[in-house]
């Protein structure tokens, strides 16, 4: 029950609410902080952005589960990327200069898979959020008016116990 109540909440949110480009950056930021291990300063960064620009938190919680799991799948790739960006020639002073730095081993840019993360969430961000933004607006200007008439949700919305539900959710019971 708990996982249509997650389905639902995520359609009440395309549906109406939040304005498509809250959506795209929620679900981008919380790509990013899906997509880079353990809990380096960028993703407590990253959180700290989600609510000062008030991005929708909870297509974020999305975000974040879809990439983790890529993530969990690319860990190969992620540490490849992450060598290869460590290894650069041009950037090996930079990188030797934060290394030296206190405050910058807190972002453990030297772990090859957070770099390789690191990298992939900015870049996918770019390409992630005029997308999402992009399916969000198709989403309400033509889906949505055609599975308002489905035959299955038009018998849903007349059903007496899914109205008396509705009742029971207005007054905060369920």
């Amino acid at each position: 029950m708990i996982w249509l109540k997650i389905v639902a909440r995520i359609l009440r949110t395309l549906k109406e609410g939040a304005t498509p480009a809250q959506i795209a950056l929620g679900f981008v930021l919380g790509w990013a902080i899906g997509l880079i291990p353990g809990w380096p300063v960028q993703v407590w960064a990253l959180l700290l952005i989600l609510l000062v620009l008030q991005a929708n938190i909870g297509i974020a919680f999305v975000g974040a589960g879809i990439a983790a799991a890529l993530a969990w799948l690319l860990d190969p790739v992620l540490d490849a990327l992450g060598a290869a960006v460590l290894q650069a020639g041009a950037l090996r002073g930079l990188f030797t200069t934060l290394y030296n730095s206190p405050p910058w081993a807190l972002t453990r840019f030297n772990n090859t898979v957070v770099m390789g993360a690191s990298v992939a969430a900015v870049v996918t961000a770019i390409a992630l959020f005029p997308a999402v933004v992009a399916g969000v607006k198709w989403y309400r200007e033509r889906l949505l008016e055609r599975i308002a008439k489905w035959r299955v949700i038009t018998v849903l919305k007349q059903s007496r116990w899914l109205k008396w539900y509705f009742r029971l959710q207005e007054m905060g019971l369920v």
